[in-house]
């Protein structure tokens, strides 16, 4: 699938496989790589709600616990995120506490004893992992294990200042009460269950001797599995080599998780001086001449090696034979399995040979850049020895556009007439080799690297703060100079923009790093994020929020040092905090993601009159640096965003709204925003922010009453005004139909953050809508009766609005598509026709999924002329491959200015009046421009008088008459000011 910036389906890896990763035993190989974007049907997550963010109000419940209210009173200010599937602490930080202890473990230990005892740690059931130093800080790391079992996903940490004081500990550990450890299945049958539905060509198949327990997430809770680790080899159609890591259940044998894990960069008599032709970025800029450093030379048997100039000194005074090799400490290049060398004489004297003869560009140009990151790496981490041996460097692999990391070597395939061979495209070499980095650093310190979105952000960040350049992969189209990846536009946000693919969700955190980058200097943030990597920080395969967010705090925390300036708390500032948030929340990262936003979105206004917003700001007082709330407006789709900073203090906000004029439609959305008014957080509507495809905001009608409302509450399927199906439709299932009422769809039943179809309609007090096929019952599963196939419409019955003044049309829809194999590229449509049908205008075209029903509103006029035969269309579509698309449609309503006619000498000035509808008393404003007698009366729908107020003669200025309306029939009447020879009307509701 291409996604958005154009990506091809087939860089790094397979053109049918998504490219995940997820290491789970820290005992098995951890095998990543890849650069491209594309998807894999045989992939199976056990972490199904990649998109979800904490619930505010259950993160206060969990606040709120005696064992977190009692670890605040000894330990003062802290943060915590909690899982909310365990109920533990999963993320916390805050002010240094002080604890004692002869080693590092004990110390971690007593923090626990002495400051989380409600948290009742068994240490028989913990085993100390490891005691990384980095950073300026000290992690000690334990696992869980059960009846002597292995649980993935489980660790506790306590992180240490040298001084010995915790900054920050995590407890993601897990309450198993009963899972039988014997396995039902054999390892055999195992074996079968793993490659069972894999439609690639299978090589070899091998089961890991140990077994594992796996936590699998549900709506607070998990439910625990005892799991067989199966490895599946395969080759696929494009002779791509698939690893797929598979659990499978010991007892049931269901296919749990499936991943794959391959991802598709002395004083001497005799001087040698090695050098070859290369492109030092890549094939659309001139080659150089560079030195080979590193590089073996064998002299007498004898193996020696060039130095960072490409030199070597020997001692010999007479000549002497010696073998080259495109090979060396930190690369071993090979072509069909042969690496290039020749051999030559050494003369007494300067020697100087190139490899440009005996090797081709492809190849010299994989062994410098090789040799150029392993030496970067080592600038970051001098201690790390994992990646100092000669890593194979394959070329002209056969195949096609395409480049993978598989653990032991690195490898680029031919250049054919779509693209270039990538050993030749810096970037790309850096990032196959950043895949290295993280899997073997985490290896080395007993830890496992499971979470592939981060694995491939990580990779671009080494590929780009190397050539600190915000382009990657320029040079491997033939036809273009066209860049892979870009992280200089077209900004990809947490949560809106993550789809389940690893190459585009990593692109959100490599975003967030690139512009820290560009905010402080490359090299800066460069130290924060190898400094990040001592933390181990990690996640399955979806949980891409938490992990982002835990990056975050540990690019604060790294920032923090006292080296840096800082005193290790960052709640009360880093030295460079505000860039770091910054750079993080343009990618929708923020700390102040947990606080709870709530709002009443406003529906209508008076003219003349400023308009208040209002928000309440909840658990404000538990994050670091909130400070308030901002409110954005517009009145217009392309004027830039007007800023008013909501005042008050929390939780109650206000932000105002100038007043506006007698038919304005005001759009506005609403946000936290912290302490510096610089991070924006919590947007509401989400996604109203973004700057290229945001979502609706909301919308505010100035000085119209709604004079139609179709809500489907009396609508009668015998004799249906409202038609489903049009001449284009195709769907095979999810067809628009009448509900009575909706019933809820599930990715996890009964989690609400996983709702794809509503199980409620709009109208209060209501039961009915329309939705696209309602499904028989609520744990049916999400794809049970979703739009398959194509499209599906709902036509709407015809309006007459010949006789408006200038009507508004809005509607209530809910709109599901960012679920499936191919989320957020299927679209919701609306459209208008002003002649019964026969030609129509586009309303809303949109590719954004909003879970919850939200209203578009619009003036007939902008689109189409009002006539007597306006009839709109509702499209839900499922065009792409398998998404998981829903649609519901309630509460269309048709509106119309309160005030009617024109005053033509202007002596009435302003007119107009509240509550509109109202039950009782209605009050009527209105200024004069001068003294005249006034008479105020109320006519009904047949233009009959009802009621009648002589007010007298009136001098100029403002004015206020209350008029009793308890009397009337509920219906729209027209309210006939009259001012001397001036007349101003309105419409006024009555319910």
């Amino acid at each position: 699938m291409v996604n958005s910036r154009n990506l091809p389906d087939n860089i790094c890896g397979m053109k049918t496989t998504l490219l995940s990763l997820i290491v789970l035993s820290a005992t098995l190989p951890a095998i990543s790589g890849g650069i491209n974007h594309s998807s894999d049907r045989h992939e199976v997550r056990y972490v199904t709600n990649n998109k979800k963010l904490p619930d505010p109000a259950y993160q206060q419940v969990l606040r709120l616990s005696h064992a977190w209210e009692q670890f605040l009173k000894s330990a003062g200010s802290w943060q915590v995120l909690f899982n909310e599937e365990s109920q533990k602490p999963h993320k916390a930080y805050g002010a240094p506490v002080p604890v004692s202890g002869a080693t590092a473990e004990l110390r971690a230990k007593s923090f626990v004893n002495t400051y989380l005892a409600g948290y009742r740690i068994n240490w028989s059931d913990l085993r100390l992992s490891s005691v990384p130093v980095g950073g300026g800080f000290e992690f000690v790391n334990f696992y869980q294990y059960y009846q002597g079992v292995r649980v993935l996903d489980s660790r506790l940490q306590v992180k240490m200042t040298p001084s010995h004081e915790v900054v920050g500990f995590g407890m993601d550990l897990f309450d198993i009460s009963t899972l039988s450890i014997i396995p039902s299945l054999s390892s055999q049958a195992a074996e079968t269950a793993a490659k069972t539905g894999i439609t690639h060509q299978i090589n070899s198949s091998s089961v890991t001797p140990d077994l594992f327990i796996l936590p699998v997430p549900g709506y607070r809770n998990y439910s625990y599995h005892l799991v067989y680790e199966v490895n599946v080899l395969c080759k696929d159609a494009e002779n791509i080599p698939v690893n797929y890591r598979t659990l499978i259940d010991a007892h049931s044998g269901k296919v749990l998780s499936r991943t794959n894990m391959v991802k598709h960069a002395v004083s001497a008599n005799t001087d040698v001086n090695m050098s070859a032709t290369v492109y030092t970025s890549h094939v659309y800029n001139p080659s150089s001449s560079v030195p080979l450093v590193n590089m073996r030379i064998n002299v007498n048997s004898s193996n020696q090696y060039t130095d960072q100039t490409g030199y070597l000194g020997l001692t010999n005074t007479t000549p002497t034979t010696a073998t080259f090799y495109l090979e060396g400490l930190w690369c071993d290049v090979n072509t069909n399995n042969t690496t290039p060398s020749f051999s030559g004489t050494l003369n007494p004297g300067v020697n100087n040979i190139s490899f440009n003869s005996n090797a081709n560009i492809r190849e010299l140009s994989g062994y410098y850049h090789v040799n150029m990151v392993h030496d970067y790496m080592k600038s970051w981490f001098p201690t790390f020895p994992s990646m100092d041996n000669p890593l194979t460097t394959n070329i002209d692999v056969n195949g096609s556009c395409n480049a993978f990391y598989n653990g032991p070597s690195i490898n680029f395939y031919q250049t054919d007439a779509t693209c270039n061979c990538l050993s030749q495209c810096a970037d790309v070499v850096y990032h196959e080799y950043g895949h290295g980095i993280s899997d073997k650093f985490y290896q080395w310190q007993s830890a496992s690297f499971n979470n592939g979105a981060m694995g491939e952000g990580y990779s671009d960040v080494w590929g780009c703060s190397i050539t600190q350049s915000p382009l990657l992969g320029v040079g491997f189209y033939v036809a273009n100079q066209d860049p892979i990846r870009r992280y200089d536009q077209d900004l990809k946000r947490y949560p809106e923009d993550i789809v389940g693919e690893v190459h585009a969700d990593g692109e959100i955190i490599a975003g967030a790093w690139w512009d820290v980058s560009q905010l402080l200097n490359v090299n800066y943030m460069n130290k924060l994020f190898t400094d990040t990597h001592w933390s181990l920080v990690t996640g399955p395969d979806g949980s891409e929020g938490q992990v982002y967010y835990d990056i975050l705090v540990e690019a604060l925390q790294a920032d923090d040092v006292p080296s840096n300036g800082g005193d290790n708390n960052i709640c009360n500032g880093t030295p460079n905090g505000i860039q770091i948030l910054q750079g993080f929340a343009m990618h929708g990262i923020t700390l102040i993601t947990n606080v709870n936003l709530t709002h009443s979105e406003v529906l209508t206004a008076p003219p003349a009159a400023p308009i208040a917003v209002n928000v309440n700001l909840t658990n404000a007082n538990y994050i670091c640096g909130t400070a308030g709330a901002v409110l954005f407006w517009r009145t217009d789709d392309v004027s830039p965003w007007n800023q008013v900073l909501m005042t008050g203090t929390p939780p109650a906000m206000t932000g105002i709204i100038p007043a506006q004029a007698s038919g304005t439609i005001v759009r506005y959305y609403v946000a936290a925003t912290d302490n510096n008014n610089t991070i924006v957080a919590n947007v509401l509507p989400v996604g109203a922010d973004a700057t290229s495809n945001p979502n609706i905001p909301y919308y505010i009608l100035v000085d119209y009453i709604r004079i139609v409302i179709d809500d489907f509450e009396n609508y009668d399927i015998n004799n249906p005004s409202w038609f489903p199906g049009a001449t284009g439709d195709n769907a095979t299932t999810g067809v628009w139909e009448f509900a009575n009422p909706p019933v809820a769809s599930y990715l996890t039943w009964p989690d609400p953050n996983s709702i794809v179809q509503p199980g409620t309609q709009h109208t209060s007090p209501g039961s009915k809508c329309f939705v696209t096929e309602n499904t028989s019952s609520s744990m049916a599963g999400a794809g049970a009766e979703d739009v398959d196939g194509g499209r599906t419409t709902l036509e709407s019955p015809l309006y007459d609005l010949s006789s408006y003044m200038n009507p508004v049309v809005s509607y209530w829809r809910w709109y599901s598509n960012d679920q499936g194999a191919t989320p957020g590229t299927d679209y919701w449509q609306t459209l208008v026709s002003n002649d019964g049908g026969v030609n129509w205008d586009t309303i809303e075209y949109t590719s954004v999924a909003d879970h919850s029903y939200r209203r578009y509103a619009f003036k007939l006029s902008d689109v189409s002329s009002p006539s007597s035969q306006v009839v709109f269309r509702f499209i839900a579509e499922d065009a792409g491959a398998g998404s998981l698309i829903e649609a519901a449609l309630d509460d269309l309503e048709i509106w119309d200015l309160t005030s009617s006619g024109m005053d033509d000498n202007q002596s009435i000035v302003a007119f107009y009046g509240y509550p509109n509808p109202t039950t009782d008393q209605f009050t009527v404003n209105f200024m004069l421009a001068g003294s005249s007698q006034v008479i105020l009366q109320v006519t009904d729908a047949l233009g009959r008088i009802v009621q009648e107020i002589a007010a007298g003669h009136l001098s100029g200025g403002n004015h206020q008459i209350k008029m009793d309306m308890s009397n009337l029939a509920s219906g729209v009447y027209t309210l006939r000011l009259t001012s001397g020879n001036s007349v101003r009307t309105l419409r006024v509701a009555v319910q």
